[in-house]
């Protein structure tokens, strides 16, 4: 089994519509536990630590639909029941990860936070 170096990033889960996993209503989550299964193969993973890259994608469509803290919060149940991931670990793993990017951000120059990063984080705070 391959391990992260420290500063390495792999490449994620990926569940987003770019990958495949974005057609049509949820149909997106239905190839996860296979890709989570394929990953966890390959590198020593925490699973929540992937959801946010799930819960972002196609962010302006969920944005259009209205209701957006609802729709991130069916996002992260369906994700945490068809992983099998404990929500307040997975919850954890997704602000680290809201976290990170931020950082990232600062250090590339960024002044605010990525809307959408800030939304995710309301819609698991505020359950």
């Amino acid at each position: 089994m391959n391990t992260l170096e420290v500063g390495e990033v792999p490449h994620h889960l990926a569940a987003s519509y770019a990958t495949g996993f974005g057609q049509e209503g949820a149909a997106w989550i239905a190839g996860l536990p296979a890709l989570a299964a394929s990953m966890l193969e390959r590198w020593d993973l925490e699973r929540g630590f992937d959801v946010w890259p799930a819960l972002s994608s196609r962010w302006d469509d969920v944005v259009a639909k209205g209701d957006i803290l609802r729709i991130v919060r069916r996002r992260f149940d369906l994700l945490t029941d068809v992983l099998g991931l404990d929500r307040a670990r997975a919850t954890g793993w997704t602000l680290g990860r809201l976290l990170q990017n931020a950082l990232r951000d600062i250090d590339d120059g960024e002044t605010r936070i990525a809307p959408s990063s800030v939304v995710i984080a309301d819609s698991l705070l505020t359950r």
